[in-house]
């Protein structure tokens, strides 16, 4: 951990400057993404903010029973999630890989997109 700060601190101020305000830029957009996500799948957009409730709303919203939410530091549950997310609005594997490895960017995908909620019970047909 020392050594990734060491590093950090290395930089030049302007190289910090640019990773911080990308970091977040970043956040803000999933921040924003989550809360229309939750709003296409009929739950108020604020619940997606609050830190614990916004995965227990989230395996509600995936057709999970909200025990998961113990197993959250695993990180199973977390990747069948994704796939699951993708699922409920009408998309393939495929998209539900590209929610795991670039969370950020299909995220905003789904969430700015015309992608409609389809319910715990749907199936892509795949």
């Amino acid at each position: 951990m020392k050594e990734i700060s060491d590093r950090f601190f290395a930089m030049s101020e302007t190289s910090r400057i640019i990773l911080l305000a990308g970091a977040s830029v970043s956040l803000l957009v999933l921040a924003i993404s989550y809360w229309i996500i939750f709003e296409k799948a009929g739950e108020k957009g604020w619940k997606a903010i609050v830190p614990v409730y916004a995965i227990l709303v989230w395996l509600g919203i995936c057709g999970r029973p909200w025990w998961w939410i113990f197993f959250f530091p695993f990180a199973i549950p977390i990747v069948i999630l994704m796939f699951d997310t993708a699922r409920v609005f009408g998309k393939n594997v495929l998209f539900g890989l590209g929610l795991l490895l670039m969370n950020v960017l299909f995220m905003a995908i789904l969430a700015f997109g015309g992608a409609g909620y389809k319910g715990p019970h749907y199936r892509t047909g795949e």
